[in-house]
């Protein structure tokens, strides 16, 4: 999978990367690259846990009209249900 960014830099951050490109004598894309190759992986349960946000993303986007009315109604019976508990208890709700 990739994907393609952008993303808008000050002046300052734009004139720095460039520089380090021309310096170094590669693209600015090479660069970057390079950059992000360096950055320390995500710990495996932090990877479980992207790849599963990543799902929930991804069966989101293919819901029906219906079911994504469905799915806020869900949600909100949610809501309100944890707030009468809270207030049932004695504490403030959670969701406004």
């Amino acid at each position: 999978m990739s994907i393609t960014l952008a993303i808008e830099l000050t002046d300052d951050e734009a004139a720095r990367i460039k520089a380090r490109a021309q310096a170094e004598g590669k693209a600015v894309e090479e660069v970057i690259r390079r950059m992000i190759a360096d950055m320390p992986a995500l710990p495996e349960r932090q990877r479980e846990a992207v790849a599963l946000l990543d799902s929930w993303i991804a069966e989101d986007a293919a819901m029906s009209e219906d079911e994504r009315h469905e799915a806020d109604r869900e949600w909100e019976d949610f809501q309100a249900n944890m707030n009468a508990n809270r207030v049932l208890e004695g504490r403030s709700a959670v969701y406004p």
